[in-house]
């Protein structure tokens, strides 16, 4: 009883934030397997979830490494890439995972990496994760800064779930100039088959809306098709899956900016 009001309480504390909180920074490290998804991601279960909502991940009846790397790069703009990697250690119950992430611009470059733990109680799991960033402008200034984020995810059911991520809570470096943001989202299994997510993120200007479906095909084959609002922004994508590794694709179509393609792999390296 204690702990449905709890959840309830900080649900309503979270959602209230949603309305009146918003960012002036750079908070996260996007990875391309995020973007592929339009940024629908927050109740996203696969390994990528480390870097958008490790509370969401799935979590494991054995013991297992995991290793994910993507890029992410517009083939007009020849001097704007971006590359992510992570390391994922799952346990019953819990999960821990290391990032690392690098933008490369004509003016700037930014390098993160982060460290993030998850843990369920229930049909509830709580994360929390800590990020750095070093920001260098033509090598001749740089910053670096930390912040902490915070996520839940709760399953009410085999085909709804919802989760809350927040970035931003303490931005050491400058804390006066920064508010915490917050990405909501629900996920509804449709069918076996077919998965949809939808967020709402709310961030340095108006809120965002985002939705992603992903259609697999003899747990083999899948397609995304995702939406972003803000970047008025529509994304098509696939891959394939394996026991052991799972390979995908995204390409991002908006007729104001250059054309975006996203390539992701996530790979178990380990299993006891």
């Amino acid at each position: 009883m204690k702990t449905n009001l709890l959840l309830k309480w900080a649900g309503s504390t979270m959602m209230y934030l949603l309305c009146f909180t918003y960012s002036r920074a750079q908070d996260h490290a996007p990875s391309a397997y995020q973007a592929s998804l339009g940024y629908a991601t927050v109740t996203d279960t696969s390994q990528w979830a480390i870097f958008h909502n490790p509370s969401a991940m799935f979590l494991s009846q054995k013991t297992r490494w995991n290793v994910v790397a993507g890029e992410q790069f517009y083939p007009g703009l020849t001097v704007l890439k971006s590359f992510q990697g992570g390391l994922v250690y799952q346990r019953p119950n819990w999960n821990l995972g290391f990032t690392f992430a690098q933008k490369g611009y004509s003016a700037l470059h930014v390098s993160s990496f982060g460290i993030a733990l998850a843990h369920r109680i229930g049909s509830t799991t709580g994360s929390i994760g800590f990020q750095g960033q070093q920001w260098s402008a033509q090598e001749q200034s740089s910053q670096f800064h930390w912040n902490i984020q915070m996520g839940i995810r709760h399953r009410w059911s085999e085909k709804w779930s919802g989760g809350i991520w927040m970035s931003n809570i303490v931005y050491i470096s400058q804390p006066s100039l920064t508010w915490v943001t917050i990405h909501a989202g629900i996920q509804w299994r449709i069918s076996p088959e077919l998965l949809l997510m939808a967020d709402i993120h709310r961030g340095l200007r108006q809120p965002s809306a985002h939705l992603a479906l992903r259609y697999s095909l003899h747990r083999m084959v899948f397609t995304t098709l995702a939406y972003q609002s803000n970047a008025t922004t529509l994304l098509l994508g696939g891959g394939v899956r394996f026991p052991m590794f799972e390979l995908g694709y995204g390409l991002g179509l908006n007729p104001n900016t250059s054309t975006q393609h996203q390539f992701y792999l996530q790979l178990k390296i380990w299993e006891k």
